[in-house]
């Protein structure tokens, strides 16, 4: 995805502001840039990630969700989406393409959590078992 198409999607949320009435706020940054600006970012009912925890190794990918966690206001739920292990077309990307991804299923990102001692999370796949889906409730 292109930063044209990232910020089009922002713009898309304005719509989505005014239909609710619910105030919507869109950041575009890197991981390294989201732990620099935590401070000043306030928290928000609801984070989410996509197409980003696809390339952070590990280490990388527990900072990221504790820093997510900090942007949750109290009862915010934050969302994580990582393209699993069984991608059907990985070793097309991979060959053709040079697009290597980290692949993570749904007990994978359930271990990043308790590594990380959060209290409850859930894990699950979409429906044709390509995505892996995360998502937790700060107390």
């Amino acid at each position: 995805m292109q930063l044209n198409d990232l910020w089009q999607a922002v713009g898309e949320l304005q719509p989505a502001q005014f239909t609710t009435g619910l105030p919507i706020s869109a950041f575009v940054m890197d991981a390294k840039t989201l732990l620099r600006s935590l401070p000043k970012l306030g928290t928000f009912d609801l984070v989410y990630s996509l197409g980003l925890f696809d390339y952070l190794p590990r280490r990388a990918a527990m900072r990221t969700l504790a820093a997510m966690t900090k942007l949750l206001s109290p009862g915010g739920t934050a969302v994580v989406a990582n393209f699993s292990p069984c991608l059907p077309d990985a070793g097309y990307m991979e060959a053709f393409m040079d697009w290597w991804l980290i692949y993570r299923g749904a007990n994978d990102l359930q271990q990043l959590c308790v590594d990380l001692n959060f209290p409850s999370v859930e894990t699950y796949s979409d429906p044709s078992g390509c995505l892996a889906l995360l998502n937790w409730t700060r107390q």
